[in-house]
């Protein structure tokens, strides 16, 4: 099990409540809702390889004949009995809608569905990282032909990468034949948890033959997905004293502003609306009497919720401190400039605090899995007469002399356990 301490900071920002419909499920709040409209906007952002991904939202309830033609051997889905609507499966997978959307609008994507998914199983729960009601659900479908499947692949992998950078999220792509049977070449991105155990981002497949013929399909289907495990774990890595520190690119607030009630302030005013027109993301809050206790209460609030940098443009009822205030964060540092920072300014501090966190997560990540022996070069006769447990291949493949004999060798995961999530 995890730290609880992710869901408490995610709960803290307002982005999900403690607690749950059902046990496996997680209830988002509105700050939360924007924050996953953030995350997938990022996402296609870095789709940028691609013309023109579209986006879609399948219906909750599918035929369950077309699924089980497609699988028919998953058994832990949920199916209607009866009533109204009986044999429908209830949204076990977006793959089969997006092939069908794609096919009879005569496309072949990427289509990037969001949503949610249900799945059956017994056993413990972890909030957003193993759950049975699986949202945000984001499966990118692209149909293409044989001969170019692994090059487009391996072009959503590098967006993956790309993405997830901008999480901060540090990762590597592993090749395995370890889920072979849904598709023959699987790449999986693969963190760490902050304690330092491996775990996987993101799945991207090429579909097996079998499953591509049952999708009525002539050439090669591309199949990408990941959760909103992903705000988990940057909840599980980002914190500090206050709570969440949220990347720029997914922070509902990027800047937190305290301000004056009632000031009038037309130089405030123009600031205001000039970062706004710039497109930061504000969330102004008026402090009716500026005492120290109240603007650093103030403070600690704004930073609860995630935003990376708050400004406090409200001077102290005693006149004992600079009208400005600039709070950073990791480390928590105040600096009082003489004027309100521009938009470049705050553009430059919203990428500084990036930094910070990307250093910080590359730092525990070589820990983790560069500097423990989880990512060896081997040679392949190390690997067979030494029975190494190699989980994948890192790919693109990094060659090197092998860490054993000094025969030619590439980079490999491994894992004693087998496989993990």
């Amino acid at each position: 099990m995890l730290d609880p301490a992710y869901l408490e900071a995610l709960v803290g920002a307002g982005l999900v409540m403690p607690d749950g419909y059902f046990s496996g499920s997680t209830v988002w709040r509105e700050r939360g809702l924007v924050a996953v409209d953030l995350l997938v906007d990022a996402y296609l952002r870095r789709l940028g390889e691609f013309s023109r991904p579209e986006l879609s939202e399948h219906p909750f309830l599918m035929p369950e004949p077309p699924y089980r033609q497609v699988f028919p051997d998953y058994r832990n889905v949920y199916t209607t009995q009866g009533g109204v609507l009986p044999g429908h499966v209830l949204r076990p997978d977006n793959l089969q809608a997006s092939v069908r959307q794609l096919t009879e609008a005569g496309g072949d994507g990427p289509l990037v569905a969001v949503g949610g998914l249900l799945r059956h199983f017994r056993g413990p729960v972890q909030p957003l990282f193993r759950e049975r009601c699986i949202w945000p659900a984001v499966q990118t479908t692209h149909l293409v032909p044989h001969g170019e499947a692994v090059t487009v692949l391996d072009l959503h992998q590098r967006a993956l990468e790309a993405f997830l950078s901008d999480l901060a999220l540090p990762v590597i792509s592993v090749s395995t034949d370890a889920l072979s049977d849904y598709g023959p070449l699987c790449y999986l991105t693969v963190g760490c948890l902050p304690d330092g155990r491996p775990t996987v981002l993101s799945t991207s497949y090429v579909m097996s033959p079998g499953r591509c013929a049952a999708l009525g399909v002539p050439g090669a289907v591309l199949d990408i997905g990941f959760t909103g495990k992903l705000l988990a774990l940057v909840a599980a890595h980002h914190r500090d004293e206050h709570g969440l520190v949220l990347p720029s690119r997914v922070a509902p607030a990027q800047v937190g502003v305290t301000v004056p009630v009632g000031s009038g302030d037309e130089v405030l005013e123009a600031w205001l609306k000039e970062a706004d027109a710039a497109g930061t993301r504000l969330e102004t809050v008026p402090l009716p009497q500026a005492t120290r206790h109240r603007r650093r209460r103030s403070e600690r609030r704004r930073l609860r919720t995630g935003a990376p940098v708050v400004v406090t443009a409200c001077p102290a009822a005693d006149g004992s401190t600079a009208p400005v205030t600039v709070t950073r964060r990791l480390p928590l540092e105040r600096v009082r400039p003489d004027t309100l920072p521009s938009s470049a300014e705050l553009r430059a501090e919203l990428a500084a605090s990036d930094d910070r966190l990307r250093r910080r997560a590359d730092h525990r990540f070589r820990r983790a899995l560069l500097e423990s022996g989880l990512l060896p070069t081997l040679c392949t006769p190390c690997v067979e007469s030494r029975r190494v447990s190699v989980f994948g291949r890192v790919t693109p493949a990094r060659p090197g002399p092998c860490s054993l004999c000094g025969r030619p060798g590439e980079a490999v995961l491994v894992s004693e356990g087998g496989r993990f999530y």
